[in-house]
């Protein structure tokens, strides 16, 4: 079938005004012309209620005019169309009826699905609820919703350079000097970078907006670094390097914020956000306690051992972890992955896995468990960073490399050589650490997985799960909608491979692009990097190992 113009699409629903809902179907894959671009309703929602139908628009160069269909030229482009589009969405019947745009974006710059190249075309896709009374087409509403709003949000993206240029150069160049940063870090053996100025605390704690009147985060010139940015700008900050990190201070002064900051920052962020020169290498994760997390066959025994039930912690299995041994698999799986930068905050810690004082030491003869700050300065020797945030104890402080004390959101560093702990507080253990045995990881087809909201349901067995993504790496719900296909890709592909191989193979998918994992391409999916989708797979209840 040919392109057929607008007022071809226009008659059709006039056509079928007041018809039963199915009637919208004579839509499906039909391309039509429209504001110099070419439209195809790649998905006809089933009802009302059902998710909104799925409009997908190739905008030529002639249109868009723009040379370099880049990650953060395409991330700008979604926010004016997630922008344009409030101005026209609105409830126009029953269910989703009148719904047009995209989900909302995270303040961070990625790949997304609502804004792709596909060489110089520029291909959009939104959400439109076709409008309907009940189960009855409104058909002269879903016009309207096509020749005027439809129309009004890609005028935004007509001539775009011209329209958005100075917003666009900034856009472009916070991404480019957060690469270049990195690039940095990695040439000066530092993890993490946290300009002066920037604005960490967030409005409220389910917000990414900055928090208004915030106190920026500074740094003593004594102990700040400093980098000189490709157009000649010299930022100055604070630069963690790699070893063992302690941050401290306390309560209400800003370490947790720091820390969420630092994690945070494997991601480039928008101008505005206060978080642009924020960056950190992207191998950094946060471990904690997660009780009642499902282990698939981690070794684990680096830090539990000798248990007197006699299990096998070399290769643990369970349905329902405890809060010490699921940070113990966090921390292994990650090291597995070859995720060498690890964060911790002593509030949600397994407390007994972080530290042991000799005292207590004395009294527990027969313990299974050997704590972090015993084990530290052999993974600092084995290239493993650690970022932690700790103020009830002094347990790391001895093993530290750089001490962050803060005092109302400003940092204050003290040299490790100033900090008088006496070493026999806090044993060292003479445990080696070692990476984890290479597990091998099987999907099978009896598992049906989807995202919903913020967890991915999993139906294995016939019996459901529902994991709750509480990752703070992943920053959107498209990252989630994006790792449940392409686990699904997994399952269906009924793969067994070592954890390096499983990382290359989703790596692969990813680079492929969204078609890869989906006939149909729906506006909500957000590209994030395999690690997160490998921390997904360790948790679900499908694993062979």
């Amino acid at each position: 079938m040919g392109i057929v113009p607008l007022a071809e699409v226009i008659e059709t629903l006039y056509r079928i005004d007041g018809r039963g809902y199915k009637s919208y179907k004579k839509l499906s894959s039909i391309k039509f012309s429209i504001s110099g671009c070419i439209a195809t309703f790649t998905k006809i929602q089933s009802d009302p209620y059902a998710p909104p139908s799925v409009l997908e628009v190739e905008i030529p160069y002639k249109v868009h005019k723009i040379k370099e269909l880049r990650t953060p030229v395409l991330d700008f482009v979604s926010r004016i169309i997630h922008s344009a589009s409030r101005t026209y969405s609105a409830k126009r019947g029953t269910g989703n009826s009148g719904y047009i745009g995209i989900p909302r974006l995270s303040p961070c710059i990625i790949y997304r699905s609502s804004a792709e190249a596909r060489g110089s075309t520029l291909v959009v896709r939104l959400y439109m609820g076709l409008p309907a009374r009940g189960r009855r087409v409104l058909g002269r509403i879903a016009a309207k919703m096509l020749r005027e709003y439809l129309v009004g949000i890609l005028s935004k993206i007509d001539d775009f350079p011209n329209k958005y240029r100075v917003k666009l150069e900034k856009h472009v160049t916070v991404y480019d000097d957060y690469f270049f940063i990195r690039k940095w870090l990695r040439e000066n053996e530092f993890v993490s970078f946290i300009a002066n100025g920037s604005i960490l605390p967030r409005k409220t704690s389910r917000s990414d907006k900055p928090l208004p009147n915030a106190i920026p985060f500074m740094v003593d010139e004594s102990c700040s670094e400093e980098i000189e940015l490709p157009d000649g700008k010299v930022l100055k900050g604070l630069a963690i390097k790699s070893g063992i990190t302690v941050i401290t201070g306390g309560g209400f002064h800003g370490k947790s914020t720091l820390l969420n900051s630092i994690i945070e920052g494997i991601y480039p962020h928008i101008p505005g956000d206060g978080r642009e020169y924020v960056v950190t290498l992207p191998e950094a994760v946060y471990v904690k306690a997660e009780d009642g997390r499902i282990i698939n066959g981690v070794d684990i025994s680096v830090f539990i051992n000798n248990l007197p039930s006699q299990i096998d912690t070399q290769k643990f299995h369970t349905l329902n972890a405890s809060g010490s041994t699921s940070m113990a698999a966090g921390i292994s799986e990650a090291i597995e992955a070859g995720m060498n930068i690890i964060l911790f905050d002593e509030d949600t810690a397994a407390t007994n896995l972080l530290y042991k004082d000799k005292f207590m030491d004395e009294i527990i003869i027969e313990e299974p468990i050997t704590p972090l700050t015993s084990l530290c300065t052999d993974m600092k020797n084995k290239g493993i960073s650690i970022i932690g945030v700790m103020s009830a104890s002094s347990a790391m402080l001895p093993h530290s490399d750089t001490v962050i004390v803060m005092r109302k959101y400003r940092p204050t560093i003290i040299p490790p050589q100033k900090i008088r702990i006496d070493n026999d507080l806090y044993p060292k253990k003479r445990a080696c650490f070692r990476k984890p045995r290479t597990r091998r990881i099987c999907l099978t087809r009896r598992t049906r997985i989807k995202a919903k909201n913020d967890k991915i349901v999993i139906k294995f067995n016939n019996q459901n799960y529902d994991l709750l993504v509480d990752n703070p790496r992943i920053v959107e719900k498209g990252q989630i909608n994006y790792a449940a296909k392409i686990i699904e890709k997994l399952i269906h592909e009924n793969i067994c491979l070592d954890t390096t191989s499983l990382l290359q193979r989703i790596d692969d998918i990813i680079h492929r692009g969204f078609i890869t994992v989906s006939r149909i391409v729906t506006p909500d999916l957000s590209v994030l990097y395999p690690f997160d989708v490998l921390w997904i797979i360790n948790r679900l209840p499908m694993i062979n190992t």
